[in-house]
């Protein structure tokens, strides 16, 4: 391309008129006088058209036009340039002003290969002009839109090889010379020929690579793609490079060579974005995401690159079959080994029937007849529904349309059955907020499942034959659960209280762990317990967005089965169901009354209590970072103040973590410390604080105040100084 220019500009330099004309002259741009054009006007024009720095312009025409401002307008000043690069001709024009008005910039990309001739006109008539419907002008063109329809203006048609229509370019665009034609045809047949001579070359150099693709020969194909690099397009050898990486397990260089394909997409305009291009594209974020060990991304690509070459005109069907192979074996690998993805990776699904995967940055796309081993509801899986993983057992899924309904009657179920094996004589529950408020649910006195006590048997939500927690997918119908609670129950416990070994929830409550230690510590004989449907919501509002934006994408209209609000008729729109509120009231037996049957207590020991609520399940980096925040903060007194709060609101924003979240781990972190401290000890440190909050130095008085306060409390001396001391 540079030898071209050359000679062309060798032979029709006497034909340059314009000192606003520069060419690409042994490495640098210089005009007819020799003159090199200045670094800060070409950085601006690179700046302008948004060409990098590397990128070679082999030809700059530029003129400029100033136009003073009004009282109501601001100067400005008009900038008009031509480039010449490897692909074409960028045409730009545009504005720079202080003014609040900018016009838009004037630009069009021309490639050699659409070039027939150039020609020269001294008084083209805009006005005439708009009436052909085989002539063109420049987009936004400033020129035309300054002088006005009736005005005469000369320039160049630049005519179409496809058909006979031409661009109108005014010659202030080609640094106001009139006598380019020459020059400009010149090099265009030039160009166009030498591209026509090596068009089989080309090729013949794509072929070899491709066939090198096929063969598995890395070696030979890393060589080979060195040699004709200035012959086949950027997308393909970059390919070949992480093609070949991969296959080497090289990571570093595959990924080197990713991102600067990265890089040369992130700057291509989306119509000059070819299938073949994008299937490369495709092809080599596959090959990554494979080494990566990112089964299921690896799949997505391939598949793409599947269908953009079956939409292709030659199909090559054998590549169709070899990527067809690899998508299928990605995602059986997937979902193979679908329970050990990061929770976080799976929590939201929507299930169809099309092979096409979807990942969005909350959800994705799984294969209804292509399933990992996970369990559903009963009637459930459905095609079009989008699902949510439980939150402790892991390869259960429930719609999410319904989801923390159906988590809220399962931790009622396993709270009744708590209640019962620690000795409740009586059980009542009371909605107190939610839309089953009004409805007489919980209507049956028994409940379904059986646990043995010595003299009776008694029935609890759930429980299998053998006193265990049935966790299969059946006890996810809500409705048929609730069906079976009744308003109220009365129980003749004969068993010792003790606490099964089968909970699920239990090990994530605090209060009922407090309760159980009550219970067995004998001290327990009544108890009132709200269960909200609030602590199940694992979604936030934000979240929701998301997914809202995802779905659109994912399901088409009318795919009503998404539904998140029971409002919702036919539309695929998620939004938070309205809180479910439930107290639950209990009466123990005491514990004389069981004899000197041996109670479990020191066998579930409150430090045992502690050490099986797992407070970080589930939680990534930033929630985890926050939790440690405020750990950090509330180490000393268990309390979370208004400077406090202003730090970790920063820490919120930090992280990118919602409010709801944000409140919710900080529940986690506060109920650990609740078994840190009594509720003495809380009172003494807050008294102790405030007593030495204006000196670290405690005098005699407040010493003996501090004293007193310990006794009234019950609190040691020994105790009362390691309270001091945190």
């Amino acid at each position: 391309m540079k030898n071209l220019i050359i000679d062309s500009v060798k032979n029709n330099k006497h034909n340059i008129s314009s000192s606003d004309c520069y060419f690409l002259i042994y490495g640098a741009l210089k005009n007819k006088e020799n003159n090199s054009m200045s670094a800060d006007l070409e950085k601006s024009i690179r700046a302008w058209n948004n060409f990098d720095k590397n990128e070679t312009l082999y030809s700059i025409f530029y003129s400029t036009k100033f136009v003073k401002g009004g009282f109501l307008s601001a100067d400005r000043v008009y900038h008009f340039t031509t480039c010449f690069t490897d692909e074409g001709i960028r045409i730009l024009g545009t504005t720079q002003t202080d003014g609040w008005l900018k016009e838009d910039d004037a630009k069009i990309d021309i490639f050699w290969d659409e070039i027939e001739n150039i020609k020269y006109n001294p008084s083209i008539n805009i006005q005439d002009e708009n009436t052909k419907p085989n002539s063109f002008f420049i987009p936004g063109d400033q020129t035309v839109s300054l002088l006005g329809l009736n005005e005469v203006l000369d320039g160049y048609y630049i005519y179409s090889k496809e058909d006979n229509s031409y661009l109108i370019v005014p010659s202030i665009y080609f640094g106001e010379d009139k006598n380019l034609s020459p020059l400009l045809n010149e090099l265009v047949q030039k160009i166009n020929f030498e591209r026509e001579k090596n068009t089989e070359k080309i090729q013949e150099a794509e072929n070899k690579v491709k066939i090198l693709l096929k063969s598995g020969d890395e070696n030979t194909l890393l060589t080979t793609i060195e040699r004709v690099e200035d012959l086949i397009p950027d997308y393909l050898y970059h390919y070949a490079k992480i093609y070949a990486f991969c296959k080497k397990g090289l990571a570093e260089d595959a990924n080197l060579y990713f991102n600067k394909l990265v890089q040369i997409e992130s700057k291509l305009l989306t119509k000059d974005k070819t299938p073949d291009f994008l299937k490369y594209y495709h092809l080599s974020k596959a090959e990554i995401d494979c080494l990566n060990g990112s089964l299921y991304s690896s799949a997505q690509n391939f598949y793409e690159a599947k269908e953009i070459e079956a939409s292709s005109e030659n199909v090559d069907y054998e590549f169709i079959q070899k990527i067809d192979n690899k998508y299928q074996q990605l995602y059986q690998g997937y979902i193979d080994n679908f329970e050990q993805v990061n929770y976080n990776d799976r929590k939201i699904i929507t299930l169809t029937k099309q092979e096409k995967l979807y990942e969005g940055e909350h959800l994705k796309v799984l294969n209804v007849n292509m399933l990992p081993q996970i369990k559903f509801p009963v009637s459930h899986p459905k095609t079009d529904t989008t699902y949510i993983c439980h939150p402790h057992k892991t390869s259960i899924y429930l719609p999410i349309e319904d989801y923390d309904h159906e988590l809220l009657m399962d931790r009622i179920n396993e709270y009744f059955y708590l209640l019962q094996s620690l000795g409740a004589t009586s059980i009542i529950i009371r909605n107190t907020k939610g839309q089953k408020k009004d409805k007489n649910i919980f209507s049956s006195s028994k409940m379904e499942g059986r646990i043995q006590t010595e003299g009776a048997t008694k029935m609890i939500a759930d429980v299998n034959a053998g006193g265990g927690m049935n966790h299969d997918s059946s006890r996810y119908d809500s409705e048929a659960n609730i069906s079976k609670f009744g308003r109220e129950q009365f129980f003749n416990p004969t068993k010792a209280p003790f606490i099964p070994d089968d909970l699920l929830w239990f090990h994530h409550e605090p209060s009922w762990q407090r309760l159980a230690q009550q219970r067995l510590n004998g001290d327990l004989l009544e108890h009132n317990e709200f269960i909200s449907s609030a602590k199940n919501q694992i979604i936030s509002q934000e979240e929701i967005n998301k997914i809202n934006a995802d779905l659109k994408v994912v399901i088409p209209k009318g795919g009503a089965s998404v539904k998140y609000n029971k409002n919702n008729t036919d539309t695929a729109i998620l939004k938070l169901n309205e809180e479910e509120e439930w107290k639950i009231y209990v009466k123990f037996k005491p514990i004389s009354e069981f004899g000197n049957k041996e109670i479990g207590a020191d066998s579930y020991s409150e430090t045992k209590l502690i050490s099986n609520v797992t407070l970080n399940e589930h939680l990534d980096e930033n929630e985890e970072k926050y939790m440690e925040e405020v750990k950090f903060i509330i180490e000393h007194d268990g309390v979370i103040g208004d400077r406090d709060r202003r730090i970790l609101e920063r820490f919120r924003v930090r992280f990118g973590i919602s409010e709801e979240k944000a409140a919710e781990l900080e529940h986690r972190v506060l109920n650990q410390v609740d078994y840190q401290f009594t509720e003495e000890e809380k009172e003494y440190i807050e008294e102790y604080k405030s007593l030495i909050s204006d000196s670290k130095e405690i005098d005699d008085k407040t010493r003996r105040l501090l004293n007193r306060l310990a006794q009234l409390l019950g609190i040691d001396e020994d105790r009362a100084s390691e309270l001091e001391s945190l």
